[in-house]
């Protein structure tokens, strides 16, 4: 069985992606069933989580501080504060949040027994 370039691996991923069944990818790139075969037992087996991406995973608790730039980039000052794009939506949700709770169900009236 002969080696399968990276072409052809791609090639036959492609190809099953679009429909094909094992024996029209053989016959289409000209390489035999068992390899193609084994080319989609082996590749199909990947994780999509392990690919690694440039960005880091987002955390749904993300507090307001770790969303700021709190220092400069070339010297590593901790001198400045400066409020990120995401900062500014997480703090205006917050906001509007705590405007929309009704507030008279948190004050305990005695009177109002």
């Amino acid at each position: 069985m002969p080696r399968i370039s990276k072409i052809e691996t791609y090639a036959i991923l492609w190809l099953n992606n679009q429909g094909l069944d094992i024996a029209e990818i053989s016959k289409e790139l000209k390489i035999a069933e068992k390899s193609v075969i084994s080319t989609l037992e082996k590749n199909n087996n990947t994780n999509i989580d392990k690919i690694k991406t440039g960005s880091r995973p987002s955390k749904k608790n993300d507090d307001k501080k770790s969303l700021m730039i709190n220092e400069t980039s070339i010297k590593k000052n901790k001198s400045v504060s400066i409020m990120t794009e995401a900062a500014s939506q997480k703090n205006d949700e917050v906001v509007k949040n705590m405007r929309n709770e009704n507030s008279n169900n948190n004050i305990f009236r005695p009177n109002n027994g």
